[in-house]
């Protein structure tokens, strides 16, 4: 009697020791997956989340140091050189493409997590999710206040103008900081996931 195997129907597991096919009341002799098809999907999911890996580390490496540099840097250049005015509406432009690219980057650090996630949580994943929720949360607010600000030199011009620009000076360098210790998390996320994956057979290992 042929034995068949009662699974959620056409259905398959990604993520663990191999591709197995979940079908309903099928023979299993029907739906078995040739060995070629675990070692192709395992290494189709390692090179999509390398790819991930990659452009995360690009996107943050332009968003954080480009705003590094030009706070530090290029700012001091640009009113030295220039009057307030038209130093400011320079930078208006930089920092609102910025906040893009941050924006991007911080989705694709959601993404890594998400390719990465560890069947167990443990206290640093919780931790290392709130921090990178905390950092969302100030992008988004960021986001607003530039557009906040903007609207308020056109309307306004700079009567009071600093008082409201030093909240937006403060709470961006707030997530910087913040950035710095999400750096050295994810460093160290990726290195016990590497080494969890290392360690396990391969045909116990992730994908």
């Amino acid at each position: 009697m042929v034995r068949c195997r009662i699974l959620d129907t056409f259905s398959f597991r990604l993520y663990g020791a191999s591709l197995e096919p979940r079908i309903k009341w099928l023979p299993s002799e029907l739906v078995k997956i040739p060995p070629w098809a675990n070692s192709t999907v395992r290494s189709l999911r390692s090179d999509f989340r390398l790819f991930v890996r990659w452009l995360l580390i690009l996107g943050f490496s332009v968003w954080f140091g480009g705003f590094t540099f030009y706070g530090a840097v290029v700012l001091t250049v640009l009113h030295d050189q220039l009057d307030q005015l038209t130093a400011g509406s320079i930078t208006r432009d930089v920092t609102f493409l910025m906040n893009l690219i941050g924006l991007v980057s911080i989705g694709l650090i959601w993404l890594d997590l998400a390719i990465e996630a560890p069947k167990r949580k443990s206290k640093f994943t919780f931790g290392l999710l709130a921090l990178l929720s905390f950092i969302s949360i100030i992008q988004i607010g960021l986001l607003w206040g530039h557009s906040y600000l903007a609207h308020w030199i056109d309307e306004r011009g700079l009567r009071g103008f600093y008082r409201v620009h030093t909240i937006y000076l403060n709470t961006s360098t707030v997530q910087w900081g913040a950035c710095i210790l999400l750096m050295l998390a994810l460093v160290y996320h990726w290195t016990k996931i590497d080494q969890i994956r290392q360690n396990q057979p391969s045909d116990q290992a992730p994908a």
